[in-house]
């Protein structure tokens, strides 16, 4: 009897162990920090009566990008907004809206959206539903350089900057670049990055004959690597990147006469 308990409580404890160990490799949520690191192009500008800006300096911020890396905040050739240093490990993140927070808040008839004061949240209170700001991260990065850009709203893919000199902006990630390589059989390409590039997003397509694509930094560690096959159309997935200067792709093929086709775009 003791014989067999011990042998089902070690198999108890090895279905655990499995079952903790593969449970790590489905985590592909990124952090919000993280998702901010990049540039970021002006998608719509709202709440301008009060502005200290002209229409002029507004239009202006149109045609730039906002940067964002680890320790800094800046829009390229804005002279008027003053760049911002930070540290990222002083950088709050939180959820925009809580229950437990101390903002005035009260439901509207149809149950859907709630107010909260304008000079917290400007005109998100109007924008988005009581579900939509509760999903919103609230991201403080603690530089007081540039007070207007300290505080940023994540909504999925929408950076929003309130308040900007009284205006608030509704701003979409922009690539940073996009590459396409097309060839036949083995091959290796180079592509030159900045080392501000946070992501990489990658299309292959191996057609019907059987490849295998590595990518590697210049340093030579393998960031992303696939089995010898066919793709039989296009396959994507994205590449967390990290102060990576160089990306080398590497296609060893199955046939000298194989063809193939991958579009790198960085973030």
């Amino acid at each position: 009897m003791g014989f067999t308990s011990n042998i089902l409580i070690i198999g108890l404890l090895m279905l655990c162990s499995c079952k903790n160990q593969a449970q790590p490799s489905h985590q592909t949520t990124k952090e919000p920090l993280s998702q901010i690191y990049g540039q970021w192009k002006l998608e719509q500008d709202l709440w301008k009566q009060y502005t200290k800006y002209t229409q002029k300096q507004i239009d202006s911020l149109k045609t730039t990008v906002l940067k964002i890396s680890k320790t800094q905040i800046y829009f390229e050739n804005i002279s008027f907004i003053s760049s911002c240093s930070y540290s990222s490990s002083k950088v709050k993140v939180t959820k925009l809206f809580d229950k437990s927070n101390t903002w005035e808040y009260s439901w509207y008839e149809d149950g859907e959206r709630f107010l909260l004061r304008p000079k917290d949240v400007g005109p998100l209170i109007y924008r988005y539903t009581k579900e939509e700001l509760s999903k919103m991260n609230k991201i403080e990065l603690g530089c007081n350089d540039e007070p207007n850009l300290n505080t940023l709203y994540l909504k999925q893919d929408t950076l929003i900057l309130n308040y900007v000199g009284g205006v608030t902006l509704l701003m979409t990630k922009e690539p940073f670049g996009k590459k396409s390589f097309v060839g036949v059989g083995k091959s290796t390409e180079e592509l030159g990055l900045t080392g501000e590039e946070t992501s990489l997003k990658l299309s292959y397509d191996f057609l019907t004959e059987a490849d295998q694509l590595t990518i590697e930094d210049e340093k030579g560690n393998t960031l992303f690597s696939t089995e010898m096959l066919a793709t039989n159309g296009v396959k994507e997935t994205e590449i967390p990147l990290s102060g990576v200067n160089k990306l080398f792709f590497k296609v060893k093929a199955s046939k000298s006469s194989s063809k193939w086709k991958l579009t790198a775009e960085l973030y």
